[in-house]
């Protein structure tokens, strides 16, 4: 009998040794993995002070998905107040513009629709601009002495164009109430008289604005159905919803307001709910009867993007 009862407490001492230090290797393990939240354990020391090692490894991954883009409360989307533009001044030596010289060129004539394609066109450097169709219909010396001289002229109004204008980038504050975005300037003079080429002795009411601009602003938004875009101002403004015209209002006239329901156009601007899309303003100064702009979204949320270019 002596000689099997000590084997046997033996073994009985063995196999305690080795369950004392499986523990300890347990909690080593849950140490290393909360010190190490990339491992597939990451964050399972919380979990095995509760005797549950596997749905320790569970929160880690929850935790890394939280705050990552691709977590419950990490892909949250932030709508920008910001309206980003870049801004153009010209001389009043340019032809489609003011010039005390020639009052044609200053003739309130009222909106000329159908001055730029339906489509904007895309260009080498990926950017899209509008495309100039009157042609010969539209002349400084025609029955309206609206002010519009050719395509090549035009095509200067939104380009960087060394020796023609001078442009910068300008950011304007919206407004919010919780659902819309606004902007609203009634003397609107994003750039003072003293850049480019300043106001060249056109003033309004004593004061020495810069009048010759133009401004192209462009927003991004996710299209998630309700959206209503309201734009008032002059002179020439173009709306451009996916590159497609929304709202024409181009010609020398005082402020006129034109507005698109998404829902209802959905359809021609070829809009699909949850996709990302531009919006974007041309807008042009040539006239220093006044100067106005108001931007309104109704249930966007805009995205932060680029300045135009």
């Amino acid at each position: 009998m002596r000689t099997r009862l000590v084997p046997l407490l033996s073994l009985i001492a063995v196999l305690g040794c080795s369950s004392s230090n499986d523990n300890t290797g347990l909690a080593s393990s849950s140490g290393s993995s909360s010190g190490s939240s990339s491992g597939s354990g990451g964050g399972g020391s919380g979990g095995a002070s509760n005797g549950a090692g596997g749905n320790g490894g569970e929160g880690g991954v929850s935790f890394t998905s939280s705050s990552g883009t691709g977590g419950a409360g990490g892909g949250a989307v932030t709508c920008s107040d910001k309206l980003t533009m870049r801004v153009r001044d010209f001389s009043e030596a340019h032809p489609d513009f003011q010039w005390s010289g020639h009052p044609n060129f200053g003739q309130i004539v009222g909106v000329r629709p159908g001055i730029v394609a339906k489509d904007l066109a895309q260009q080498p450097d990926g950017t899209y601009k509008p495309v100039y169709v009157a042609g010969g219909e539209v002349g400084p010396n025609g029955p309206t002495y609206a002010p519009f001289t050719g395509a090549a002229n035009f095509d200067t109004w939104y380009r960087d164009t060394p020796g023609v204008n001078f442009a910068t980038n300008v950011e304007l504050p919206l407004i919010t109430d919780g659902t819309s975005l606004v902007y609203d300037d009634a003397n609107f003079h994003p750039i003072d008289a003293t850049f480019g080429f300043g106001n060249e002795g056109f003033e309004l009411n004593g004061m020495p604005n810069n009048w010759h601009f133009t401004s192209e602003a462009i927003a991004s938004f996710r299209y998630q159905g309700g959206e209503v875009f309201t734009f008032r101002g002059d002179d020439d403004i173009w709306i451009f919803i996916n590159h497609k015209l929304a709202i024409d209002l181009g010609g020398l006239h005082g402020p006129e307001q034109g507005s698109v329901d998404l829902d209802q156009r959905a359809a021609e601007l070829g809009l699909v709910i949850g996709q990302v899309y531009d919006l974007q303003v041309f807008h042009a100064e040539r006239n220093f009867s006044g100067s106005n702009y108001r931007f309104e979204t109704s249930n966007f949320c805009l995205l932060p993007v680029d300045p135009p270019k």
